[in-house]
């Protein structure tokens, strides 16, 4: 993947570490390293008027966020350490004070401290990009010939252009403009162009199927929407102009969609073969606009147009080097323990931390620390954050013992705002307590050491609970992802007439070793853990009618999908296992 293929984690980063703009509750933090190399952290305020607004679209409901920048101190060190001196006995814990919290908006810290300090460093470099994609005045490129290669004078001139554009096409602060297209420069510049004008930026799923994206440009009202004319194998401008044929016929900002009562612009931005090609994609959907028309550059050469195919790629070569390969970042899930251990050992990240968080609290609420030790980094997620608090309940809301089970709530700057226009979601879990500290509950079952370290057991809703025995699915996939026959494992209920639940499996099985048949996919638990725990149900993907796992974009596995396959082959009497 190119350098500037991270548009959204690196294009305001500089070195090895990336930087990441996550939502909060009026703000935004980098998780990392910022340009100038120095620890930042996130800040609560409400009164910016210049904040980044961003609407993060799921398959369940739309989160409401408004961004700005947040940084420490100069010269401040973050300690992810807990300030608890003393071992626990209940499972809450404050993250430390130090260092303080210092508020900016984007566009402040952009303006304030990138651009005056550091305008000449590199700022955004894509590989599959020629030089000058949008027109505009010639630029250094950093001296690149073949690629896009901007430093953050450029990058702030062609975010100026782009902000002017917005404005003439009508784009008004609390605008929701959204974006459907993988990792480019023109998503990059919307980032701080929508920020600089108050717009509110709508991140599209690209996977979405066209009854999900028509509910969600709808729910938010979109009214400017950015799209690519395809993403693999999706192409997103055939489609809408096959499902919506007023489109054909509308004039650019005139669009008249029932389905889309509040769309007025469609801008597409060019990453076809040809420009040829690119002009019939136009053509075929009427009020379509050029996104390099919006750019006000006034003028457009020949050579602009021609797009160069870089030659040579990483997954060309036969062997990559990974000798220099040290540290990263692990999450969005829970890391199977095995993996973790192929990941250290086999890609040298001796470095590597485990990260937990959630979208709805921006995201990273406990991490691991590269000083922790390896067993630590292994089968948990660390301590708590700077300025986060966070506490284990059980069902009646009491923080239980330490080493007890129950849903992780946490509170503090970080928090979003709430579900869009979903306020009974919103309440359902974002609750405030009788000493007045909103929390989070995040539907994760949880356990905390006495030193403050946490361990994610899995969903409350993946949960299965086997003859009133709750068993954990993320406990037993760790044992059977330690086989070496086993690529990859996932675990869910599946309806009982005796127990209520037992075990049902999902398997990849390594082809390159011996295979594991069902009976010894439940003897590996068994002696692993307890016969409890061992899988009724045994399906092998590829085998049982399902060619892969259901995974989201990011490769979260949808467990909610795999239940149901599970109940239907299961009424099938297929995959069963004789205990």
């Amino acid at each position: 993947m190119p350098l500037g293929s991270y548009i959204c984690t690196r294009f305001i980063g500089y070195g090895d570490h990336e930087t990441k703009h996550t939502v909060s509750d009026g703000k935004s933090a980098p998780t990392g390293n910022s340009v100038l190399n120095k620890p930042v952290c996130q800040a609560f305020s409400n009164n910016s008027e210049t904040s980044m607004s961003v609407l993060h679209t799921g398959s369940r409901r739309c989160l409401q966020v408004e961004i700005c920048m947040s940084i420490l101190r100069p010269g401040s060190i973050a300690s992810r350490r807990s300030s608890t001196a003393s071992p626990l006995t209940l499972s809450a814990v404050e993250g430390p004070l130090h260092p303080p919290l210092v508020s900016q908006t984007l566009p402040e810290y952009f303006n304030r401290v990138i651009l005056a300090n550091h305008a000449e460093r590199p700022a955004l470099i894509c590989r599959r990009e020629r030089p000058r994609p949008y027109g505009g005045p010639r630029s250094h490129n950093l001296g690149v010939e073949k690629h896009l290669a901007w430093n953050f004078g450029e990058f702030n001139v062609n975010i100026k252009a782009l902000a002017r554009g917005l404005v003439g096409l009508g784009v008004k602060k609390g605008d929701r403009v959204g974006v459907i297209m993988g990792n480019n420069s023109a998503y990059a510049m919307l980032q701080w162009a929508c920020a600089s004008i108050g717009a509110i930026l709508v991140t599209l799923n690209p996977a979405y199927r066209l009854p999900e994206l028509v509910k969600t440009l709808s729910l938010v009202e979109v009214s400017h929407l950015f799209v690519v004319p395809r993403i693999r194998s999706s192409e997103y401008l055939s489609l809408l102009a096959n499902a919506f044929p007023s489109l054909r016929n509308s004039a650019p900002g005139a669009i008249q969609e029932p389905e889309l009562p509040a769309l007025r612009h469609l801008i597409v931005v060019d990453n076809t073969p040809s420009f040829k090609e690119f002009e019939l994609e136009l053509d075929s959907i009427k009020p379509a606009v050029d996104f390099r028309e919006i750019l006000l550059w006034g003028e457009h050469s020949s050579e602009e147009r021609q797009v160069k195919e870089l030659q040579g790629s990483l997954h060309h070569d036969d062997i990559i080097n990974l000798q220099f390969t040290r540290t990263g970042i692990a999450a969005g899930s829970p890391i199977p323990i095995a993996l973790m251990k192929r990941l250290v050992e086999r890609m040298n990240l001796r470095e590597l931390t485990i990260a937990y968080g959630m979208t709805e609290t921006s995201p990273v609420s406990f991490q691991t620390t590269v000083d922790d030790p390896l067993i630590k980094r292994v089968e948990t997620v660390g301590k708590v954050q700077p300025h986060v608090k966070a506490k284990i309940v059980n069902a009646q809301g009491e923080v239980v013992p330490i080493n007890t089970p129950g849903e992780l709530h946490v509170a503090g700057y970080m928090l979003q705002k709430g579900y869009w226009n979903d306020e009974p979601q919103t309440r359902k879990v974002m609750q405030i307590d009788d000493k007045g500290t909103l929390w989070m509950h995040t539907g994760d079952e949880a356990i905390m050491d006495d030193e403050g370290y946490l361990r994610i057991v899995g969903r409350i809703k993946d949960i299965i609970i086997r003859g009133g025995e709750n068993l954990f699915p993320v406990q037993i996939e760790n044992v059977l992802t330690a086989h070496v026959a086993i690529l990859e494992a996932a675990v869910v209920s599946v309806p009982d007439l005796r127990y209520g639940e037992v075990v049902g499996a999902w398997i990849v099985r390594d082809p390159h070793k011996p295979s594991v048949s069902r009976e010894q996919v439940r003897n590996i638990v068994a002696e692993g853990m307890n016969p409890q725990n061992a899988p009724a149900w045994v399906w092998f993907v590829g085998e049982d009618g399902e060619a892969e796992l259901p995974k989201t974009a990011s490769g979260k596995v949808m467990k909610h999908v795999l239940r149901k396959w599970s109940k239907t082959l299961a009424e099938k009497g297929v995959g069963r296992v004789m205990s």
